[in-house]
Protein backbone atom coordinates (compact mmCIF):
# COMPACT_ATOMS: atom_id res chain seq x y z
CA UNK A 1 0.00 0.00 0.00
CA UNK A 2 1.66 3.20 -1.06
CA UNK A 3 0.55 6.07 1.67
CA UNK A 4 -0.37 9.58 -0.42
CA UNK A 5 0.00 12.84 2.17
CA UNK A 6 -0.11 16.49 1.80
CA UNK A 7 3.74 18.36 2.43
CA UNK A 8 1.91 19.58 5.75
CA UNK A 9 1.42 16.12 7.08
CA UNK A 10 5.21 14.80 5.86
CA UNK A 11 6.71 18.39 7.71
CA UNK A 12 4.38 17.41 11.22
CA UNK A 13 5.95 13.75 10.21
CA UNK A 14 9.48 15.07 10.11
CA UNK A 15 8.97 17.31 13.29
CA UNK A 16 7.15 14.15 15.20
CA UNK A 17 10.72 12.34 14.49
CA UNK A 18 12.78 15.24 15.60
CA UNK A 19 10.62 15.39 18.86
CA UNK A 20 11.06 11.94 19.69
CA UNK A 21 14.67 11.69 18.92
CA UNK A 22 15.50 14.47 21.15
CA UNK A 23 19.54 15.01 21.71
CA UNK A 24 20.15 11.74 19.53
CA UNK A 25 20.03 13.38 16.45
CA UNK A 26 22.10 13.36 14.12
CA UNK A 27 24.06 16.75 12.17
CA UNK A 28 22.43 14.99 8.95
CA UNK A 29 19.08 15.29 9.87
CA UNK A 30 20.06 18.93 11.25
CA UNK A 31 19.64 20.82 7.52
CA UNK A 32 16.11 18.39 7.44
CA UNK A 33 14.77 19.81 10.73
CA UNK A 34 15.92 23.21 9.83
CA UNK A 35 14.42 22.81 6.47
CA UNK A 36 10.89 21.94 7.94
CA UNK A 37 10.81 24.54 10.42
CA UNK A 38 11.46 27.34 7.95
CA UNK A 39 8.65 25.92 5.41
CA UNK A 40 6.10 26.29 8.50
CA UNK A 41 7.20 29.41 9.44
CA UNK A 42 6.19 30.23 6.05
CA UNK A 43 3.13 28.98 5.81
CA UNK A 44 2.27 30.74 8.95
CA UNK A 45 2.12 27.23 11.00
CA UNK A 46 4.01 29.67 14.00
CA UNK A 47 2.83 27.03 17.05
CA UNK A 48 4.25 23.76 14.67
CA UNK A 49 7.67 26.47 13.49
CA UNK A 50 8.21 27.41 17.28
CA UNK A 51 7.96 23.82 18.04
CA UNK A 52 10.69 22.36 15.30
CA UNK A 53 12.85 25.72 16.11
CA UNK A 54 12.75 24.72 19.42
CA UNK A 55 13.96 21.05 19.26
CA UNK A 56 16.82 22.22 16.87
CA UNK A 57 17.99 25.08 19.53
CA UNK A 58 17.69 21.87 21.96
CA UNK A 59 19.84 19.62 20.15
CA UNK A 60 21.83 22.78 18.70
CA UNK A 61 22.19 25.25 21.49
CA UNK A 62 24.51 27.62 19.21
CA UNK A 63 22.24 27.86 16.44
CA UNK A 64 21.53 31.69 16.15
CA UNK A 65 19.39 31.24 13.10
CA UNK A 66 16.86 28.86 15.28
CA UNK A 67 16.80 31.88 18.04
CA UNK A 68 16.57 34.20 15.66
CA UNK A 69 13.76 32.55 13.92
CA UNK A 70 11.77 32.04 17.60
CA UNK A 71 12.40 35.82 17.83
CA UNK A 72 10.56 36.93 14.58
CA UNK A 73 7.85 34.22 15.60
CA UNK A 74 7.32 35.69 19.06
CA UNK A 75 7.72 39.22 17.75
CA UNK A 76 4.61 37.95 14.77
CA UNK A 77 2.59 36.43 17.84
CA UNK A 78 3.03 40.06 19.71
CA UNK A 79 4.84 38.40 22.66
CA UNK A 80 7.76 40.94 22.53
CA UNK A 81 9.25 40.08 25.73
CA UNK A 82 10.27 36.46 24.65
CA UNK A 83 10.86 37.55 21.70
CA UNK A 84 13.64 40.27 23.20
CA UNK A 85 15.05 37.20 25.02
CA UNK A 86 15.32 35.58 21.90
CA UNK A 87 17.13 37.98 19.69
CA UNK A 88 19.29 38.90 22.24
CA UNK A 89 20.21 34.69 22.31
CA UNK A 90 21.10 34.84 18.91
CA UNK A 91 23.04 38.53 19.34
CA UNK A 92 24.96 36.36 21.60
CA UNK A 93 25.95 33.44 19.33
CA UNK A 94 26.19 36.16 15.94
CA UNK A 95 26.17 39.38 16.85
CA UNK A 96 26.87 40.28 13.03
CA UNK A 97 23.75 38.57 11.92
CA UNK A 98 21.82 40.94 9.28
CA UNK A 99 18.41 42.67 10.66
CA UNK A 100 18.87 41.03 14.39
CA UNK A 101 20.02 44.68 15.64
CA UNK A 102 16.89 46.38 14.38
CA UNK A 103 14.65 43.06 15.00
CA UNK A 104 15.52 43.80 18.51
CA UNK A 105 15.22 47.64 18.36
CA UNK A 106 11.89 47.28 17.42
CA UNK A 107 10.60 44.26 19.84
CA UNK A 108 11.81 46.33 22.83
CA UNK A 109 9.69 49.46 21.38
CA UNK A 110 6.80 47.33 21.56
CA UNK A 111 7.28 45.83 24.55
CA UNK A 112 7.47 49.33 25.81
CA UNK A 113 11.35 49.63 26.85
CA UNK A 114 11.78 53.06 25.27
CA UNK A 115 15.23 53.20 26.66
CA UNK A 116 16.67 49.83 25.56
CA UNK A 117 14.84 50.56 21.91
Amino acid sequence: MIWVCSPRVRLAAILVVACLDGAAQTSSSWPQQREAAITLQQQGEFAQAQAAWQAILKSHPADADACANLGVISSQQQHYTEAVRYYRMALAIRPSMPGLQMNLGLALFKAGDMKGA
